[in-house]
């Protein structure tokens, strides 16, 4: 069983090639931000935590009682201990609920899943698990535009604090396998995923039942990891991607 991380910037268009893999390939997606937005449901744990330590932010919750993502988000990416406290108390349950269905996958016999992880090189051990990396960018001034136009009750300055209190895009391009440009729209990346699936994502079945046996499997996690920990980097040229990625088009 192939697994590819999928991860991007904020707003560059990560979540336009995951629904793209799964509606014209049919891929298995884990979706890290569905399971965040679950762990944290009114009743669950991480949710209580949240409530208790965010007390003093006026809006919190929601009428229903969920919490108020928007005006939390605010709180939170403006300060970088309020952050470290959230990710530290969601993050843990978050990756479980990851691996139980990477697991779920795995002996179901699926071929090929996609863990779309917007902080998927942040995360610490689920990037070396992955076969292949893949991240979606897009140039600084058109990842802000989008940002704003999908998030009409943010600030610039609320934009600017999101994107900034994330990896930058240099950091991403030298930690994935491969590279895609989402500046030219939408028939531009797809065509480009078009290519990867034809050329890397395309599985034998028979090689997933047999890669299936357990100790087959363990050796190529173990392959997978330990070539992931000793080969860090994956592109040569990072800054000339970067340079091109920030061409406006």
């Amino acid at each position: 069983m192939l697994i590819i991380g999928l991860t991007g910037s904020i707003a560059s268009g990560k979540s336009t090639a995951s629904l793209y893999f799964k509606e014209k390939y049919n891929f298995t997606i884990v979706d890290a931000d569905l399971i965040a937005r679950e762990v944290v449901q009114p009743g669950r744990f991480a949710y209580r935590l949240i409530v208790s330590h965010f007390k003093y932010i006026p809006d919190l919750l929601l009428e229903n009682g969920e919490l108020n993502r928007p005006e939390l988000g605010k709180v939170v990416f403006k300060d970088r201990r309020e952050l470290r406290y959230l990710n530290l108390v969601t993050h843990p349950f978050v990756y479980l609920e990851i691996l139980k269905k990477i697991f779920l996958s795995f002996i179901t016999f699926k071929q090929l899943i996609i863990l779309d992880v917007p902080l998927l090189f942040e995360s610490g051990f689920l990037r070396f698990i992955c076969n292949y990396s893949i991240s979606i960018l897009c140039s600084p001034k058109i990842q802000k535009e989008r940002l704003l136009k999908r998030n009409p009750h943010l600030s610039e300055a609320d934009a600017d604090n999101r994107i900034n209190n994330q990896l930058s895009n240099l950091e991403k391009i030298k930690r994935s396998d491969f590279v895609f440009d989402n500046n030219k729209g939408k028939e531009y990346l797809y065509q480009k995923l078009d290519d990867l699936a034809k050329s890397k994502l395309n599985i034998n079945f028979l090689v997933t039942v047999f890669e299936s046996s357990p100790p087959i499997a363990l050796s190529y996690l173990l392959l997978t990891i330990t070539k992931n920990y000793l080969i860090p980097i994956k592109q040569k040229n990072p800054e000339k991607i970067l340079e091109s990625i920030n061409i406006d088009q």
